[in-house]
């Protein structure tokens, strides 16, 4: 969990500065109810992304499909 938290805090980050890897970035967050993760360390996860997509949303490309998330 720590580790998946970890990615999650600074995927915006890494959108930011890699942008070709923003729509693999994006997709991922999708399967987060995939992982074998307690419903409560989902939500953790998710809550993390969010912040980091919101602190650098303005370099995401499909800011239409970040909104949809």
């Amino acid at each position: 969990m720590i580790n998946a938290a970890n990615v999650a805090e600074h995927s915006g980050i890494i959108a930011k500065e890699k942008p070709y890897l923003q729509s693999i970035i994006i997709n991922k967050i999708f399967d987060i109810d995939k992982t074998h993760h307690s419903s409560e360390c989902k939500n953790i996860i998710r809550g993390k992304v969010i912040q980091s997509f919101y602190e650098h949303f303005s370099f995401f490309k499909d800011k239409e499909k970040i909104i949809n998330l």
